[in-house]
């Protein structure tokens, strides 16, 4: 009898202990479908990505070969007589090559690396304090010429005519 007791408690615990069996079998499998899902879903957006990444370098391939090949202007040190010839060659530089200057920080930034001597001095300041003026070329540029440009200019257009 105390055997068939003993029996009957064994079976039981079994039982109780393949419900949860069952229980954690149906969990796991929950689980596995939605890391399946999760799965399809980054998977899906790696796919995106890539494809945007490859539009975008495509676009930047055929953009670069339309853009001719040009020289850098000569770095400017603050000679008014040279700074309208500089700001010319710059504003050509961003004219041929409107990929790489889309922004005005990009044209900004391309202007910065072009300085040496007092007017890199100048132009220190703006990016130690970040200035608004980084991202506006057209005020940044009123900023440089006020105070590199040629300030008889008036004059000398004045002479021409």
């Amino acid at each position: 009898m105390r055997v068939l007791s003993e029996l009957v408690l064994l079976t039981n615990k079994f039982v109780v202990l393949e419900q949860e069996n069952q229980k954690l079998l149906g969990e796991l499998q929950q689980v596995s479908a939605e890391k399946i899902q999760q799965y399809d879903e980054l998977s899906r957006r790696v796919h995106q990505l890539e494809a945007t990444l490859l539009q975008q370098q495509a676009a930047e391939i055929q953009n670069s070969s339309r853009e001719p090949k040009i020289s850098l202007p000569a770095k400017f040190d603050g000679t008014r007589s040279q700074f309208q010839g500089f700001m010319n060659q710059v504003r050509l530089v961003i004219q041929l090559h409107p990929s790489r200057y889309p922004t005005d920080v990009a044209r900004v930034g391309l202007v910065g690396t072009l300085l040496s001597g007092t007017t890199l001095a100048w132009f220190a300041p703006f990016l130690e304090k970040h200035s608004p003026l980084l991202e506006d070329f057209e005020g940044f540029i009123k900023d440089f010429q006020a105070s590199f440009g040629d300030t008889d200019s008036t004059r000398k257009t004045i002479n021409k005519i």
